[in-house]
């Protein structure tokens, strides 16, 4: 129990908080819009207070879920992943009218998540990799760019879903996790190397990735290391 623990209290610190917040563009570039250091402050502290409560409704609802299921497993259809018990219950157990609420809350939320992470891949790709070249792009070409980058994203993201929900990924929210220290924590790495060394050049950043990527490719493949701890790892 205390191994588990503290591998949850590891992965929360690494790979929900560190990686995100200093890899992910989605995330930063809400608290790089802020008008001062001291609002981007009050930005980062405020979503990291409001995932407190938040955490505690997935869980608590998940909780209910295997309440209800188990005092009722013959209301449980034949499922293939775990993952499917909430919709399960939304279409079974709840009242018509609710459930369509329940459904349009699910399908925004999706949205207001997917949108800020095309937009942000726009973002970065115009200005920081296309934006270089091409120092006389107009705005109108540079949009009519990410417009295009944008629906391309958009039907890569869905055929990427498709695939997901056709193999077997385990749980959805343990698969993300991992990814997420997989991909993010030698960018992550990247901006600790910048924070608290003043020396640093890039020889020393190529170097910290190679080992950070070829550590990650071990834990992956040669260990049976959880995946919440791939952001520690990276």
């Amino acid at each position: 129990a205390s191994d588990s623990f503290m591998v949850l209290i590891l992965g929360a610190v690494f790979s929900n908080a560190l990686v995100p917040y200093t890899s992910d563009q989605a995330v930063v570039q809400r608290y790089l819009t802020t008008s001062s250091e001291k609002e981007a402050q009050k930005a980062v502290w405020t979503n990291a207070l409001l995932a407190i409560p938040a955490t505690l409704i997935f869980s608590v609802m998940g909780i209910a879920l295997f309440v209800f299921y188990k005092s009722n497993p013959d209301l449980l259809g034949p499922l293939q992943k775990n993952d499917q018990i909430l919709p399960w219950f939304v279409a079974h157990q709840m009242p018509a009218g609710l459930a369509g609420l329940v459904i349009a809350g699910v399908f925004a939320a999706a949205m207001s998540s997917l949108d800020s992470s095309m937009h942000s891949i726009c973002t970065a790709v115009s200005n920081d990799f296309v934006g270089r070249f091409k120092k006389d792009w107009s705005d109108q070409n540079q949009l009519s760019f990410a417009r295009t980058l944008v629906a391309c994203l958009g039907v890569l993201g869905t055929g990427a879903a498709l695939i997901m929900s056709s193999i077997d990924t385990g749980h959805i929210f343990d698969f993300l996790i991992g990814l997420m220290g997989l991909i993010g924590s030698p960018l992550a790495g990247l901006f600790l190397l910048g924070l608290f060394v003043k020396r640093a050049a890039a020889m020393h950043a190529w170097i910290g990735v190679s080992c950070s990527l070829v550590s990650l490719v071990y834990a992956k493949y040669f260990s049976d290391l959880n995946g919440l701890l791939f952001g520690l790892v990276g």
